[in-house]
């Protein structure tokens, strides 16, 4: 049990006891909590079995079922409060071939608090349609006004989930008419550099490959290449001609050392190597969940003028250069023109498939367009050319939330207008203030503009964090666990910040043994010696 406790990341599971006596003064007091009331003292408790023994698998399961139940009351609590909310959803196979699909969701709590949550893991193996998956978000979310509070929902793009006629995204539409599908914006730059590279055969042949969906595996690898070439070279060399070598690490190792000292690949190489410095740096911007998309789209736009700058000559003379240091060419190729010309040509082709790549993956944010009224890097601008189209977007997308428009104008124009404002970084910022000055009752409609822009999710990159906390439970409890414990203990897991925050306050140790001792009569009846 140690190792699940260690695995998920809180092992205070077993010191909840030791909090309890703790917490209590008088252990009668928790003995009556517990429907221990005739227990002596010399006899064993309910907390010493916990403390001491505490392998028994129904007092576990108790325990674990308690706290995951309280702290999944807390979150429906706060999306009760919160104006809107927004829904990611993923499903992946675990080592028990079995289907599980992970529910998050995004919102702003009524603290200002930008937070996602993790509401468990569903079994979902017998039935993995689109109604299935309807079904399930339905009953889920039926309890939180998902008619009116649901703006956004996220996916990684599979046809199942993504698609626009029978999709999971349209018939949630059909209930919650102002979900606004959005695509992970961090899986389509995976995308754009894997269909950017494909322009190139032998390019995607030998840039390593590592994790299929998480491009910047890659491109540390390559980075790390470019970096130490030269050795490389040596190591290689040397297993190539040690005796004491494998024959399959001969062979690697030869193949390996034929392309570093080959012209072409090791031209490839620093090309995507000098891509990759701003791709990975968009990357870490887009995994990062805090960010809302207005945020990441600006980001993404300015990545794309700095690959668009690097289309000249003095770039690729400064590349070519390099590979000819590298590799160190006979002087007749070095000095070839039409062999600069054709990797000159090799040169744009690529820059130009990367930036057509951008433009064809991210060419559907125009239904994104209301999120320039956020853009707090304009602020100055708009307090002269009030940003009109933008403000229209808003009303066509979301006419139920937006409609008293000319309010939301005034409101915006008031906070472009204000120096204040003027030179702050990110929206989140922006609702900060508000909150800290207490303006939520005096700009109302702008406020709510910011709630629901930070609450619509870029990226999915929380399911992928709670896949990664499944299979670690799935390797270390020997795939016995059961359903119901699976997502009780991921919740532990994956919103253990949220339990911090809890135990801080002095209900909490209470509640856990009110739940506890009303699951069932736990009282001990006992015969004593006369």
């Amino acid at each position: 049990m140690k190792s699940v406790w260690n695995t998920v990341g809180y092992y205070d599971l077993k010191n909840l006891s030791r909090g309890i006596q703790i917490h209590q003064t008088s252990k009668e007091h928790i003995h009556n909590h517990l429907g221990l009331k005739n227990l002596e003292k010399n006899y064993f408790s309910i907390l010493d079995v916990v403390n001491e023994h505490g392998m028994s698998k129904s007092i576990q399961n108790d325990l674990i079922s308690c706290i995951s139940e309280f702290l999944i009351n807390q979150i429906k609590n706060e999306i009760k409060q919160c104006i809107f909310y927004s829904i990611q959803i993923d499903d992946t196979t675990d080592i028990s071939q079995k289907t599980q699909c992970s529910i998050i969701i995004r919102y702003v709590t009524d603290k200002s608090e930008l937070v996602e949550r993790f509401l468990g893991f569903h079994n979902v193996s017998e039935d993995r349609t689109v109604q299935g998956l309807f079904n399930l978000v339905n009953s889920v979310l039926h309890e939180f006004d998902i008619e009116n509070k649901l703006v956004g929902q996220c996916y990684d793009g599979a046809c199942v989930m993504s698609g626009h006629l029978t999709d999971l995204q349209a018939r949630v539409k059909e209930v919650a008419p102002n979900a606004l599908f959005t695509h992970c914006l961090a899986h389509r730059l995976n995308l754009v550099l894997q269909h950017g590279c494909s322009i190139n055969a032998k390019c995607r042949k030998r840039i390593p490959q590592f994790v299929q969906t998480r491009w910047s595996s890659r491109s540390k690898i390559l980075h790390t290449i470019v970096n130490e070439w030269s050795g490389f070279i040596n190591v290689f060399d040397c297993i190539s001609k040690d005796p004491k070598s494998s024959s399959e690490s001969i062979c690697g190792a030869i193949g390996h050392f034929k392309n570093l000292k080959t012209f072409e690949f090791a031209f490839l190489a620093l090309v995507f190597n000098d891509i990759f410095v701003y791709t990975d740096n968009l990357f870490n911007i887009l995994q990062n969940k805090s960010f809302d998309v207005e945020f990441c789209l600006r980001k993404i736009n300015i990545t794309y003028d700095l690959i668009n700058k690097k289309r000249n000559e003095p770039e690729f003379l400064k590349l070519f250069n390099q590979a000819v240091t590298l590799t160190k060419p006979p002087k007749a190729t070095r000095n070839e023109s039409n062999n600069q010309s054709n990797f000159k040509i090799l040169f744009y082709e690529i820059i130009d498939n990367i930036l057509m790549q951008l433009n064809t993956r991210f060419q559907d944010t125009n239904k994104l367009l209301f999120l320039q009224l956020a853009d707090v890097t304009k602020f100055k601008e708009y307090s002269c050319t009030f940003p009109v189209n933008a403000l229209n977007n808003l009303k066509s997308t979301y006419p139920n939330i937006f409609y008293n428009i000319n309010t939301l104008k005034v409101e915006l124009e008031v906070l472009y207008s204000d120096v204040k404002y003027q030179n702050l970084l990110h929206i989140y910022d922006m609702v900060k203030i508000i909150e800290q000055d207490a303006l939520k009752d005096i700009l109302p409609e702008a406020y709510k503009l910011f709630i629901l822009i930070l609450t619509i999710p870029s990226t999915s990159v929380s399911i992928k964090m709670s896949f990664s906390c499944l299979k670690r439970i799935k390797t270390c409890s020997r795939n016995s666990i059961s359903q119901v414990r699976l997502s009780s203990v991921s919740i532990l897991s994956i919103d253990k910040s949220l339990i911090n925050q809890l135990k801080k306050t002095e209900s909490f140790y209470d509640d856990i043994i009110n739940m506890y001792s009303s699951q069932k009569d736990r009282s001990i009846n006992l015969t004593y010696k006369t």
